[in-house]
């Protein structure tokens, strides 16, 4: 028999797999994904934990306080809440957390802070234009809105949230 042109070997029965390197690879790959992100979350919580007993702040684990409004702001869409705190300065109480808004590929991670009085008690410390303050009820919400971003910027870092805290009022 005679055949013209190419001559593929799926034709001829055989298969062709990854080889067993490649996968134990991605398999290491996504591990060390895993790995890190837990670990980040974990020194995350302690740090944030070591700050909420530095200012006198009541931990909520991962739900907010049943007081706090967010509606009307995309904080309210949020898929998961954690490191929850609650604490009083300058005589202004407020709620900081960290929380996922959206689910998916989608999804972005902020901290907020929600400060419950009648104005912007967030103007007192300059700010670029990557924060938002919105006004849901009584309460102020400071947060770093969605943004097109290949990196995360995510989670507010623990010394500057300790600045804003401080500075409220």
């Amino acid at each position: 028999m005679y055949v013209f042109g190419p001559v593929y070997e799926a034709a001829h029965g055989t298969q062709t797999t990854l080889p067993i390197w490649s996968i134990a690879l991605l398999a290491a790959a996504l591990g060390s994904i895993f790995l890190w992100s837990d670990f980040y979350q974990r020194r995350r919580a302690r740090e944030l934990t070591k700050l909420a007993n530095t200012l006198g702040l009541k931990p909520w684990g991962e739900k907010l306080p049943l007081a706090v409004s967010l509606a009307g702001t995309p904080i309210a869409d949020r898929s998961a809440t954690w490191n929850v705190f609650e604490g009083v300065r300058n005589g202004i109480p407020f709620v900081v957390f960290d929380c996922r808004i959206g689910t998916g590929k989608g999804s972005w991670q902020r901290t907020v802070i929600a400060a419950r009085t009648g104005r912007d008690v967030f103007a007192t410390v300059p700010s670029d234009f990557s924060y938002a303050v919105d006004r849901s009820g009584e309460w102020m919400v400071f947060y770093s809105p969605k943004t097109l971003s290949f990196f995360g910027e995510g989670l507010m870092p623990i010394a500057e949230l300790e600045a804003r805290i401080s500075t409220l009022g």
